[in-house]
């Protein structure tokens, strides 16, 4: 179970910070101990100093641009109808909901065969539900900035009648 828990673990950590980088200090910036950063309102504190302006959840894009689009960004082609061959929140929001499942799944296939024998299993099965729990903010946080996002341009654009 050990190997298998650190790869689970490794996974959720990579594809969050890989997907979705408020901030490249590492003491401003950690998802196991997130800092929550507003979709709506950019006054709201947080410690994400280092980012662009707005500073708000669906400015936010990865550490690797090139692979991920911001929410706004996938709204953006949502609206227009186009595709720039990047991943989007919402891709990254279905890997995270994938992921959080599976662990879950295992988790109580193992945990449900027997009780914990030792304080390191347990530990690893306290951590694994963690971390299925952290996928699961970060997927529906996703989801719910592109939301904002598409609410927005229906709103500025003049109402439902728009192609988002």
């Amino acid at each position: 179970m050990r190997n298998r828990h650190w790869r689970a673990r490794a996974v959720f950590c990579h594809l969050i910070t890989t997907a979705h980088g408020p901030s490249a200090a590492n003491n401003n910036y950690w998802p196991e101990m997130y800092t929550n950063q507003p979709i709506v309102d950019a006054k709201k504190k947080h410690p994400y100093s280092d980012m662009a302006s707005p500073k708000l959840f669906g400015n936010v894009g990865g550490f690797d641009p090139q692979l991920f689009l911001s929410a706004n960004e996938c709204t953006d082609d949502l609206v227009k109808g186009q595709h720039r061959g990047k991943y989007s929140p919402l891709d990254v929001a279905g890997w995270l909901d994938r992921f959080s499942s599976s662990a879950t799944w295992r988790l109580s296939e193992t945990s449900g065969a027997r009780k914990s024998e030792t304080a390191e299993a347990r530990r690893l099965e306290i951590d694994v539900a963690i971390q299925a729990g952290i996928g699961r903010f970060f997927a529906s946080k996703m989801r719910c900035a592109v939301l904002y996002a598409v609410y927005e341009k229906n709103t500025r654009s003049g109402g439902a009648g728009g192609s988002a």
